[in-house]
């Protein structure tokens, strides 16, 4: 929620949730605390049930919180200039066709976006700009948080898809 705070966009009342699991209803809790002018959130899951239980959650704890469960992720991409990815997929799905001008992506799961919808990563070093074959950058053999066959935890803060403008200057 604190790249959202820093990076997203102004003015912002609807927030779109792809996967709606414990990290969904955790990014859920957050909302109402730091952004008290969100009124609406849409939810997608692949499983309809978890969407059903979220949304009860969610109209149980989040009073004023209207919540709207999406058929298609497209559909709930589609409703928001805000999407937060919270699903445990390991292959991309999300295209930039999908992301309307101005959209913020929390790319938090960070399997969700196509190639062609990751522009940027925040690394430890700043903001780097990827090659359209991949959105995850490794880190750099002899990094002390390397993992083999892991991604970088530092590069889990935030990606902006590729029609959004930014609002940062970013270079």
């Amino acid at each position: 929620m604190v790249s959202l705070r820093h990076l997203g966009p102004h003015g912002w009342e609807e927030l779109t949730l792809l996967g709606c699991g414990t990290l969904a209803r955790t990014h859920l809790e957050l909302l109402g605390t730091s952004f008290p002018q969100a009124h609406t959130v849409h939810l997608y899951d692949l499983d309809p049930r978890r969407a059903d239980v979220l949304a009860g959650w969610a109209g149980h704890n989040r009073t004023g919180l209207r919540t709207v469960i999406r058929r298609t992720a497209r559909d709930a991409v589609e409703a928001s200039p805000v999407v937060v990815t919270v699903t445990t997929t390991g292959e991309g799905y999300l295209p930039a066709a999908w992301l309307r001008p101005g959209t913020f992506v929390a790319h938090v799961s960070l399997a969700d976006l196509l190639p062609d919808a990751c522009a940027f990563t925040e690394t430890r070093k700043g903001w780097t700009a990827h090659a359209r074959r991949r959105c995850r950058p490794r880190l750099p053999a002899g990094d002390p948080h390397r993992r083999p066959g892991a991604w970088s935890v530092h590069t889990r803060r935030v990606a902006l898809a590729a029609a959004a403008p930014a609002r940062h200057q970013i270079g």
